[in-house]
């Protein structure tokens, strides 16, 4: 009955797991002799080509947070770190560097996520730091809600911006796609997305057609 793809396909592989090692407790004369979960049907795979914010929307954010808009800060803070949602929520500030620019201990989900600080630029600093010094986190944390606070706010705040209702992991797409486009090299934005693969990055990059189009109008027949 699992709607999503990925659900039913895991509880496939535990009874399929089950089911071996029951046939394998019971032998050929025990009560399990056929492993029946390769008669699960999966749901089909759909999948969601995942969107960047376009420039347009990100300027909309920085009028909110100039306009007094706290919440857009960790949207905008994402977007030039590359952080993921979970990140944001184990940020603390005393991992902060404000010298180095750089982000330590909050990585997730990979080793070389966990192992590459966070790097951020100079502009976002202000407001790095007044979300740290509008936090009421008692553990140092710079987002003080929970992880539904977040969700249920954020798309509050893209309703009230009228930008498109992204998910949250588009702000780190948002990062590649900004990046490749003010002519950041690859090898470059791979470490600033703290990927381990260079494939990775070029999954988070989103090309337009017309930036397609504007691209291979920069070729000169003169000078091939």
């Amino acid at each position: 009955k699992a709607n999503s793809y990925y659900t039913a396909r895991d509880m496939k592989s535990l009874l399929s797991h089950l089911y071996k090692r029951a046939m394998a407790s019971g032998g050929a004369n025990g009560p399990v002799t056929v492993n029946l979960s390769r008669f699960i049907v999966l749901p089909e795979l759909e999948e969601k080509t995942p969107e960047a914010f376009s420039e347009e929307e990100v300027n909309t954010m920085w009028k909110a947070w100039e306009y007094g808009n706290i919440f857009v800060g960790y949207l905008l803070l994402m977007i030039y770190t590359s952080m993921m949602p979970g990140e944001l929520f184990a940020c603390e500030a005393n991992m902060i560097d404000y010298g180095k620019h750089e982000i330590y201990g909050c990585g997730r989900k990979t080793k070389k996520r966990k192992d590459t600080p966070i790097v951020f630029p100079d502009f976002i600093a202000p407001v790095l730091k007044t979300l740290c010094e509008k936090s009421t986190s008692k553990t140092g944390k710079i987002f003080s809600g929970d992880e539904n606070s977040f969700y249920s706010t954020y798309h509050a705040a893209t309703a009230q911006l009228g930008i498109r209702d992204l998910p949250p992991y588009s702000c780190r797409h948002t990062t590649a796609t900004e990046a490749v486009k003010k002519g950041v090299e690859l090898p470059v934005v791979q470490q600033i997305m703290r990927h381990s693969k260079l494939a990775s990055t070029q999954r988070y990059v989103h090309v337009s057609t017309e930036a397609a189009h504007e691209g291979i109008n920069r070729l000169s027949g003169k000078n091939l």
